[in-house]
């Protein structure tokens, strides 16, 4: 797991969040550190390997498609512009502004991996890109002081992970670590909202984020599990540390990512065919992250650290999940085919650091296309 942040903006990228997170994950709250889906063991916790009921748990690639939406800046907008006009072309350039506010917040994304995992190892690849661009009335959302401006902001992340895990002399206890390479890049930019020039460049500027700097690493993340297992009942206990002994990049913003160290737990009720599996995960324990500054303002913000969440896992192959992602619920569907995988999700992202002001309700889905054998 990595992270990143809108450099020179009060606005936050991923932290203690992942860089990739499967939608099912996510809809149990973005909790995997006691349980994760395919290539999310690779980048969460790889001592969840060794646990696997067949050799070759996965092979397989999978594509995401990510969309928010909200309306809560769309009263305000009316409220743009609304003076006299002088002339029908003043009219016509303020109706196209207005039209193209009408359509905000938008949130835009896509993402796939491939990935090959077995009870021991495996390897995984990655790529997502995010845009979102919003309407702010005022400048600063946090402040409620400030011009009117539309914010745009860009997330391009990707990387690879090579992971190994083995079971130690205590049958409970396995022990995983994850060798990484990372790309990542975030860039935010305010515009006029009453510029109808800025707003038609706005495919430049995109291109123009797209050339900006991206940063670049290799690290390493190890991680433990401690699974005591029942003939009903399994509690499971595990954490991990990431970016050990920070990662550092070169190009992009940013000249390292911190160490941190996640911890969770897992309580799981089954039979032989159906499990509900409830899990906690807390992300930067010691609060590592907070070592980086936006605009003055330090994170420290628990809402983000603390994710719950509940699977319900029926007959094997179809799967239900609910829980707590940034202090807002999260809801998942997954249908497990023999070929075929589609999950759903939906679930809000905070955008500044005081909850609920800039959050985006998002839907993600998702389709994998693999086999186990």
């Amino acid at each position: 797991m990595s992270s990143l942040v809108f450099a020179g903006s009060n606005f936050i990228g991923r932290r203690s969040e992942p860089l990739y997170e499967d939608p099912f994950d996510i809809g149990a709250g973005g909790t995997t550190l006691t349980w994760a889906t395919q290539e999310g063991i690779l980048i969460n916790n790889p001592a969840l390997l060794p646990y696997g009921e067949k050799l070759i748990r996965w092979l397989g690639f999978k594509g995401n498609i990510i969309s928010g939406f909200s309306k809560d800046s769309q009263e305000t907008l009316k409220n743009l512009g609304q003076g006299e006009t002088s002339t029908e072309e003043s009219q016509s350039e303020q109706g196209q502004i207005d039209e193209f506010i009408s359509l905000l917040p938008l949130h835009l994304g896509l993402s796939t991996t491939g990935s090959f995992i077995t009870n021991n190892g495996g390897a995984a690849v990655f790529a997502a890109n995010e845009l979102d661009v919003n309407f702010w009335e005022k400048g600063d959302p946090e402040l409620g002081v400030g011009t009117p401006n539309i914010i745009i902001r860009n997330e391009a992340y990707g990387g690879a992970y090579a992971s190994l895990a083995t079971r130690t002399f205590w049958r409970w206890l396995s022990l995983g670590l994850s060798f990484k390479y990372v790309l990542l890049q975030a860039n935010s930019e305010t515009i006029d909202p009453t510029n109808l020039e800025q707003i038609q460049g706005l495919q430049e500027k995109f291109s123009e984020f797209s050339a900006n700097g991206i940063g670049q690493g290799m690290g390493a993340d190890g991680a433990f599990l401690m699974f005591f297992q029942g003939s009903h009942v399994d509690f499971r206990i595990a954490g991990s540390v990431v970016n050990v002994g920070k990662l550092k990049l070169t190009g992009g913003s940013r000249s390292s990512l911190p160490q941190m160290l996640n911890l969770g737990l897992g309580l799981s009720f089954h039979s032989t065919v159906d499990v509900i599996h409830f899990s906690l995960d807390i992300r930067d324990v010691t609060d590592e992250s907070a070592d980086i500054p936006d605009n003055g303002n330090i994170y420290s913000k628990n809402y983000r650290k603390i994710h719950l969440g509940v699977r319900a896992m029926l007959r094997t192959y179809l799967g239900l999940a609910a829980g707590l992602y940034h202090g807002n619920p999260t809801y998942g569907l997954e249908l497990d085919l023999i070929f075929m995988r589609l999950a759903a999700a939906f679930y809000t992202r905070e955008y500044v650091l005081t909850p609920g002001i800039e959050k985006r309700p998002i839907l993600t889905l998702s389709i994998t296309s693999g086999l186990t054998f």
